[in-house]
């Protein structure tokens, strides 16, 4: 299983539920974008053996508990890089 991982943008820990043994902390970044929109940011890291599935199959399974879902966003690029000509900036409200 893909497992959190520290950043240097992180700004927040979100901590696991004591009653959840199999939940581990995770540091994420939180703020806003460009739009005043609010997002949380983490960042995984998959085994050797989790990338060669990945390879295989080319899907990844996401479990969210509770009754409902929030929009979300699943991507290999580093949203604090920008890909331009300004100064980089590490906070992905630009």
């Amino acid at each position: 299983m893909p497992r959190p991982v520290d950043f240097t943008e992180a700004n927040c820990i979100f901590h696991a539920p004591d009653d959840m043994p199999d939940c581990s902390s995770i540091q994420v970044w939180k703020g806003c974008d460009e739009h005043k929109q609010e997002l949380i940011i983490e960042v995984w890291e998959f085994t050797p053996e989790e990338i060669i599935d990945l390879m295989g199959n080319g899907r990844v399974y996401l479990t969210v508990l509770g009754g409902s879902l929030p929009p979300i966003a699943l991507s290999t690029e580093n949203p604090f890089v920008k890909v331009s000509d300004e100064p980089e900036n590490p906070d992905p409200r630009g």
